[in-house]
């Protein structure tokens, strides 16, 4: 967090800090906001705690910095819809560690969501969705119409990227389930999210382990990850989500 905070600091960004009470004691959430004059809000995260003391460049480092990126972009230029980027702590279910599920594990992000449903409700009259931006560090782009067992991901979302994607000539692929991201908590509240994901199976095998390290990592594809999400943001249409 503190590099995070140093990096959108160097990009004259204000950030606001996000304190909820957790079972892992207080879990401490960053946003930064871009408000272009709109009257909608788009939605992106990433997470930013790791597995134990492993590396996660792919899972989920190359996901923080292409929205650091993505904030250098966003800070000099003017959009069609407002953006927050979110930046979500306590995201891994440390028992993953053991091949097991915690079944009483909450995600900092659905802890956050309760938050502001009970402090600012507001939000929902601004909300657009969420877009999870989850482990693009190598591999070819895709979205997914379910996460986990029963969390279907919202399509015009997935449509949305899939559309742009097709008219930047760069694919998007609709694939049927991903692990669970931090839209899912989203997702529980009835309010609109996906995730974004770049896909390749010898990199999603190295996930939560020592190997998820910058050898797992395409510093390009991070970089394109970053450009798409910016020229996808150029052409979104809020009222149509």
């Amino acid at each position: 967090l503190a590099a995070i905070r140093e990096e959108m600091a160097s990009l004259g960004l204000e950030q606001k800090l996000y304190e909820v009470p957790s079972p892992r004691g207080v879990d401490v959430h960053c946003s930064v906001s871009f408000d272009y004059g709109n009257k909608k809000e788009l939605w992106l995260s990433a997470n930013y705690d790791t597995f134990e003391f492993f590396p996660s460049g792919n899972n989920n480092g190359s996901g923080v910095v292409a929205l650091a990126l993505l904030a250098n972009q966003l800070k000099r230029t003017s959009l069609p819809v407002n953006v927050r980027i979110f930046y979500f702590y306590a995201s891994l279910d440390p028992a993953l560690g053991d091949g097991r599920r915690d079944t009483d594990f909450k995600p900092g992000s659905e802890l956050l969501v309760h938050h502001l449903m009970d402090t600012d409700i507001e939000f929902i009259d601004l909300y657009a969705g969420l877009i999870a931006v989850q482990a693009v560090g190598k591999g070819n782009l895709c979205v997914f119409q379910t996460s986990g067992r029963h969390n279907q991901n919202t399509s015009r979302l997935n449509s949305a990227l899939r559309a742009y994607g097709q008219s930047a000539r760069t694919p998007v692929e609709l694939k049927e389930n991903s692990p669970l991201a931090d839209h899912v908590s989203f997702l529980k509240e009835g309010l609109e999210g996906t995730v974004i994901a770049r896909y390749s199976e010898s990199a999603w095998h190295k996930f939560q382990t020592r190997t998820d390290d910058l050898t797992n990592v395409s510093v390009r594809d991070v970089n394109d990850t970053m450009s798409f999400i910016y020229g996808f943001l150029t052409t979104f249409k809020a009222e149509a989500t």
